[in-house]
């Protein structure tokens, strides 16, 4: 396996050659292995950059880039940019792993980076109780306030050069942080990290001065904390569209967001006025399709005359709250219910298309009997899924109200229905892992507050709040 190796050197004339020459005969020691060794000098004070030219002159595998000013992690990303080859293993002068170099090589297989960790629980640390301490203090910081799962981020790693340099533009760190910032990020965009335990030692004291380094060290610090949010662990996160075929706007990006495999599924309104133009379209094929049960808006599917309760004398549906008081006060059938909502199912199936779950408008089957009813349906049509509100998180002020708001409606319509108190059977049941959020509630994605969960579906309405706008959800991905 070809491998780039990159190593950054600061004031190293002292021991540069003698670091080389050890590098270079392990690695003449592995049959058949491919190498270059990049060194990256970076604004030294003594002559490391002539002995780096000299020793290059007579080794073709030995590449010297000079930078004006020291960095470290300006250092580390013009090596990258050199890389000739997939593999490449970073390197500090003074400290040099054979064993790191074998296993990690190994292991790029099976992860994306390898990760030296002088802080595993198997790794021997003999550095000073200084470096030490501040090691350990530091990397408190970034597993706890910063999210990193794993346990240290600065020193020698091994990557795919496809890999790392997709994470190069996002990173802003220049000196000390640099690695630990395209680590946090790596994490963030699902790229697999493995670590493995390292044995560390000082080999001459550290090039810069104490002062100097904990001063770079503490900006960049607080610069990485200021910029949490784009490094903290984000849930997996699904998008489901309601009110499909209810307008041709919505509909328009609903179709974009499907193209570009956004969406992941859809609930459709059979009764949409825009529903036969909609369901032609071939995409609608490609995601899970629900019935979106409708019986307060629009026009029925039956015949008016044959579900007389349900509609006015215009044959249209009542609203929802006209709705909901007719059915507090006994004046709602649900022999029409059941005839309407099984009239929507033939209906989506003649569309060609398969029932994938049942929810519905405006959480009309958040009450009862209305609950009750869709389940009976649902299992005789055997429909895998349907929207549990014992499912759904409501975060922001706004949300907790109309979440509390639509809890007191529904368990008074069981009460009502029953005569006992209790919640509608839409809300019972355990969470089986699925988490719910309705954007029009939220009106944006409180992302501090659900970093916690594995997944998340996100429920939105094109052309309500935050659900107006397509970028928006591309946003959230």
């Amino acid at each position: 396996m070809p491998v780039s190796i990159i190593i950054p050197i600061y004031n190293e004339a002292d021991y540069l050659v003698t670091q080389i020459n050890r590098l270079t005969r392990f690695l003449n020691s592995r049959m058949g292995l491919t190498y270059e060794i990049i060194l990256i000098e970076n604004g030294s004070h003594d002559e490391t950059y002539e002995v780096a030219s000299s020793y290059a002159k007579s080794h073709s595998y030995i590449h010297v880039l000079s930078l004006k000013l020291p960095s470290y992690g300006q250092a580390i990303k013009q090596g990258i940019l050199l890389a000739r080859y997939h593999s490449i293993v970073q390197f500090d002068i003074d400290f040099i792993d054979t064993g790191f170099f074998i296993d990690a090589l190994r292991l790029l297989s099976q992860a994306d980076i390898v990760v030296g960790s002088k802080l595993h629980p198997q790794a021997f640390d003999k550095r000073p109780f200084l470096r030490i301490f501040i090691t350990r203090v530091v990397h408190f910081i970034i597993r706890k306030y910063l999210g990193y799962r794993g346990t240290d981020t600065h020193g020698i790693k091994a990557y795919k050069r496809s890999v790392v340099r997709n994470l190069l533009p996002r990173v802003m760190s220049i000196h000390h942080f640099f690695d630990t910032e395209m680590l946090l990020f790596a994490q963030r965009l699902g790229y697999s990290i493995l670590e493995i335990p390292v044995h560390s030692s000082e080999l001459r004291a550290t090039r810069f001065p104490f002062r100097i380094r904990f001063f770079q060290a503490i900006r960049e610090l607080f610069l990485l904390c200021q910029r949490k949010e784009l490094f903290i662990n984000r849930p997996q996160i699904s998008f489901h569209a309601d009110d499909c075929g209810n307008s041709l706007s919505g509909d328009r990006v609903i179709g974009q967001l499907v193209k570009n495999n956004i969406l992941n599924s859809t609930s459709v309104l059979v009764n949409g006025d825009h529903i036969m133009h909609f369901s032609a379209r071939r995409f609608l094929k490609n995601i899970r399709i629900h019935l979106h049960v409708n019986l307060v808006e629009g026009i029925p599917v039956s015949l008016p005359k044959s579900i007389p309760t349900l509609v006015n004398r215009h044959g249209r549906f009542f609203s929802f709250p006209l709705f909901v008081m007719r059915m507090f006060l006994g004046l709602i059938d649900v022999k029409d219910v059941r005839r309407e909502i099984e009239s929507q199912i033939h209906r989506l199936k003649k569309l060609g298309l398969s029932l994938g779950g049942i929810d519905s408008h405006q959480h009309i089957h958040a009450l009862s009997p209305i609950s009750e009813i869709v389940d009976h349906i649902a299992r005789l049509n055997a429909v895998p899924y349907k929207r549990k509100y014992s499912q759904v998180l409501a975060i922001t002020f706004r949300a907790k109200v109309m979440f509390t708001l639509l809890k007191v409606v529904a368990v008074s319509s069981y009460f009502i229905s029953y005569r006992k108190f209790g919640f509608p059977s839409s809300w019972g049941g355990p969470k089986d892992g699925r988490n719910l959020m309705f954007m029009s509630w939220e009106a944006f994605l409180p992302i501090r507050e659900i970093r916690h969960l594995s997944t998340i579906t996100l429920i939105v309405h094109p052309g309500l709040g935050i659900d107006r706008d397509e970028e928006s959800l591309y946003d959230f991905r």
